[in-house]
């Protein structure tokens, strides 16, 4: 544009001087970047009409003639303990925070009422053993101990736990710790549902202290990990005593970007579609819990790479067998055999049992070694946020897809303190193997293999 501007002013005021510093030259400039401006807007315009090349807006308006619209950024969170003093409060707006990213901070919508009518959790002592018999009573099952004559505070204790652990119809689980033999410490398993313990059933009993559940969400929105064993409250409202998480959180995500949003448009035209390996591998790809899908045809007479003659393989990675073998008799080709190494019987739309070959694919357990340098910056506790970013990151590999040693070095470096660092990844079949060779090469497998990364098998060794 600039040669443009340069070239009708020198046609028509004869040779002119150009030069940035001059008065011309700063016209030319100026003049050109607004018109570069407008090019632009015609461009967008123009590619705004098509969802592949739309962008933003564009792209929203795009994709909402279809009826799809663009997944908004979600904030993480979790379910997390707190235990507190019968009938505390944990008020709206309690700050926590994560003790792995201490200036990463979460917060209740709804306040935390803690009571032993209904509670994930209880502690109950046992205060003295001159009782003649002990009763705990939860969700109305009584649990009876007669003392016996040698009995003390801790005998009585472990003796009221083997009664409640014996009580199939709850679903709690009832522990003694060494450092406090007359303490019960009873919870719900994995602190899922709620139950209630009625007070004062028995003397000899106290309430030391009770749990219950709070959901704690993220300040902002996007993908921030939440490990086990991770939240710590801020400051402690009266009452409360302790916050802590059993099980790792949800994690949330971004505003979902251009790219995404087109591929998701495009899986779900194909949807629309039958008996074709697009619509097909997009019908797999929208079940539940499946991460990866190739489809495979073999259209000859002849068989190819062990698919027979007119033969379609779906090699499938994660969702159920029922829900697999329920798409691919719905959406295959007609009279066109599904193949593969796993048979799943469904009954069709007129009664009758039909079986349905698929495949799943190998899986190759990947072992990552790192060796760490680090100065005084660093904080050990950046370990857990480099395997949990690690294990995020790759979660959903593809099918063949190879993992490149030199994107590993992206989650080390997100972390203070690191100097360098060295990376070395290795692979086995075996699901219960404790090692592997590991080499600073890439790992790659076959099309009709997978990598799965785990936080189990990733060792971070801290040199000084």
């Amino acid at each position: 544009i600039t040669k443009e501007i340069q070239a009708e002013l020198t046609q028509n005021l004869g040779q002119i001087n150009f030069e940035n510093n001059s008065v011309a030259g700063n016209l030319v400039n100026i003049l050109a970047e607004r018109e570069v401006y407008i090019w632009q807007l015609c461009q967008a315009l123009y590619s705004s009409m098509s969802p592949e090349y739309a962008e933003g807006i564009s792209l929203d308006y795009n994709c909402a003639l279809l009826g799809i619209k663009r997944l908004p950024a979600s904030y993480s969170y979790v379910t997390a303990q707190v235990t507190g003093e019968n009938y505390s409060i944990l008020p709206v707006q309690t700050a926590a925070r994560l003790i792995n990213s201490p200036m990463k901070t979460l917060y209740n919508r709804v306040e935390v009422v803690i009571n032993n009518e209904s509670c994930t959790g209880i502690d109950l002592e046992v205060t003295t053993a001159s009782n003649p018999s002990y009763k705990i009573v939860i969700n109305n099952v009584t649990t009876i101990y007669t003392k016996q004559e040698t009995d003390t505070t801790s005998i009585i204790a472990s003796k009221l736990a083997e009664g409640l652990n014996s009580k199939t119809e709850l679903s709690i689980v009832a522990t003694i710790k060494e450092s406090e033999p007359t303490i019960i410490h009873i919870n719900s398993k994995e602190f899922k549902t709620n139950f209630s313990y009625t007070a004062k059933t028995s003397g000899g009993i106290k309430i030391n202290s009770v749990t219950n559940n709070g959901i704690f969400y993220a300040q902002n929105t996007g993908a921030i990990a939440i490990p086990s064993d991770s939240v710590r409250i801020s400051a402690t409202p009266n009452g409360i005593l302790s916050i802590n998480n059993f099980n790792a959180g949800i994690i949330g995500r971004d505003i979902e970007t251009d790219l995404a949003l087109r591929t998701r448009r495009r899986r779900m035209l194909m949807l629309n579609g039958r008996a074709t390996v697009n619509s097909i591998r997009a019908k797999l790809m929208n079940l539940s819990g499946v991460t990866a899908v190739t489809v495979n045809e073999n259209s000859t007479n002849q068989t190819l790479d062990s698919l027979p003659p007119y033969n379609f393989e779906a090699i499938v990675s994660g969702g159920s067998d029922e829900d697999i073998a329920k798409a691919i008799w719905e959406y295959k080709p007609i009279s066109i055999k599904p193949y593969g190494t796993t048979p799943k019987d469904i009954i069709d739309s007129t009664g009758k049992t039909r079986t349905i070959y698929f495949s799943r694919p190998t899986q190759y357990y990947v072992f990552i070694d790192i060796s760490i340098t680090k100065n005084d910056y660093f904080d050990n506790k950046s370990i857990e946020n480099i395997k949990t970013d690690i294990v995020e990151t790759y979660k959903s590999l593809k099918l063949g897809e190879e993992l490149k040693t030199q994107t590993l070095f992206t989650p080390l470096y997100k972390q203070n303190g690191i100097v360098k660092a060295e990376i070395k990844l290795g692979k086995s079949s075996d699901a219960s193997a404790s090692s592997a060779t590991t080499t600073p090469d890439n790992l790659s497998v076959d099309g009709r293999s997978i990598l799965v990364v785990e936080n189990k098998r990733i060792n971070i060794v801290v040199v000084v």
